[in-house]
C-alpha cells in the first residue's frame, strides 16, 4: 500500500518507464512526432492535389485540338449553299465552339502562368492593329447581340514592346467580357492611350452594361469568381484572373471601374520598354563583367 502511494506520487514519466514499460515522451518528443504526421498528411494531399491539376491540364489540353477540328469545319459549311436559317443555326454553333474553345484557353493560359510554365516573350507590334484583328474576329458575335465595338487611339503612335499572344488575349478577354454583359443596340469602346511619350500603353474597354458594385469591383480578377450581373454566371470565370496574371507577368496594372451605373470600364497598363526576364540577366552578368 505504501509502496503504491509511494510510485502514485511521482511523475508520470517516472512512474511509467518501469522495467517492462515504455519510456514516456517528453513533451518536445510528442510535439515532434505530431509535427511529424501532419508533414506526411500534408505531402500527401500535395501529391493528390498535384495529380488532380496534372490531370484537368491534360484533359484540357487535349480539347484544343478537337475543337479547332469543330470549327475549321463549321467555317467550311458557310460555303454551301445554305438557307438563312441554317445559316442562323451554323452561326450559332459556330460561336458556342469558339467560346469553349476560347475557355479551354483560359484554363491553360492559367495553368501555366501561375507554375510559371509559360514565359513572356516580348516582340514590336502594333497595337491598335492587333486590337483591330480582334475585333474583326468578334464581329460575328458582335453583330448577333446587335453591338457596335468603336476603336480609339490617342497619345501618338507607337510600336508595343510586349507579348503580342498574350496582348491580344487580354483584350479578346475583356472585349469577350464587356459584349457578354452590354444590352442589345448599345456601344462598347476601345481606347488606346499612350503615356509619357509612348513609354507606357493604357487599354480601357468601356461597356454599357449594369456596372459592378464596389465589393464585388474587389474580387473580380479572383479565379472562379461571376458577379452575375446580368444573370450570366454559369462559367467558370478565368477570363479575368488570365487577363490579371497575364497584365502583372509584364510588369502592369489591370483593374476595373464602375461608371454609376453606366456600365463599366476595365483598363490596363503596360510598360513599352524591351527588358529582359530577371533569371536571365542574372545568368547574364554573374561573370562580373556587366554583358
Amino acid at each position: 500500500m505504501a509502496g503504491n502511494r509511494g510510485e502514485a506520487s511521482l511523475p508520470r514519466e517516472v512512474r511509467l518507464s518501469g522495467a517492462g514499460r515504455e519510456p514516456a515522451l517528453s513533451e518536445s518528443e510528442r510535439l515532434k512526432e505530431r509535427l511529424e504526421r501532419l508533414r506526411r498528411a500534408n505531402s500527401r494531399l500535395r501529391e493528390m492535389e498535384r495529380l488532380r491539376v496534372d490531370l484537368t491540364h491534360m484533359v484540357i489540353h487535349d480539347l484544343k485540338g478537337p475543337l479547332a477540328e469543330i470549327i475549321a469545319n463549321l467555317n467550311l459549311l458557310e460555303e454551301e449553299g445554305l438557307s438563312p436559317v441554317q445559316r442562323d443555326y451554323l452561326g450559332s454553333a459556330i460561336l458556342g465552339a469558339e467560346e469553349l474553345l476560347r475557355r479551354v484557353q483560359n484554363i491553360l493560359e492559367t495553368y501555366r502562368l501561375e507554375t510559371k510554365k509559360k514565359l513572356i516573350h516580348p516582340t514590336p507590334f502594333d497595337p491598335v492593329r492587333a486590337v483591330r484583328k480582334v475585333v474583326k474576329g468578334l464581329g460575328r458575335l458582335a453583330s448577333m447581340r446587335e453591338i457596335s465595338i468603336l476603336v480609339e487611339s490617342s497619345g501618338g503612335s507607337h510600336p508595343l514592346f510586349a507579348d503580342r499572344d498574350f496582348f491580344t488575349r487580354i483584350v479578346l478577354n475583356l472585349l469577350s467580357n464587356a459584349i457578354e454583359h452590354t444590352p442589345a443596340g448599345k456601344e462598347i469602346r476601345v481606347d488606346l492611350c499612350w503615356i509619357q511619350d509612348g513609354k507606357r500603353l493604357q487599354v480601357s474597354v468601356t461597356d454599357a452594361g449594369p456596372g459592378i458594385g464596389k465589393r464585388d469591383r474587389k474580387r473580380i480578377f479572383q479565379k472562379f469568381f461571376t458577379t452575375g450581373r446580368s444573370g450570366l454566371s454559369g462559367h467558370l470565370g478565368l477570363g479575368l484572373p488570365f487577363c490579371k496574371l497575364a497584365v502583372e507577368a509584364h510588369r502592369g496594372k489591370i483593374w476595373v471601374e464602375d461608371l454609376d451605373g453606366a456600365g463599366s470600364r476595365f483598363v490596363f497598363s503596360i510598360p513599352n520598354t524591351p527588358w529582359e526576364r530577371p533569371e536571365k540577366r542574372r545568368r547574364g552578368t554573374s561573370n562580373g563583367s556587366g554583358r
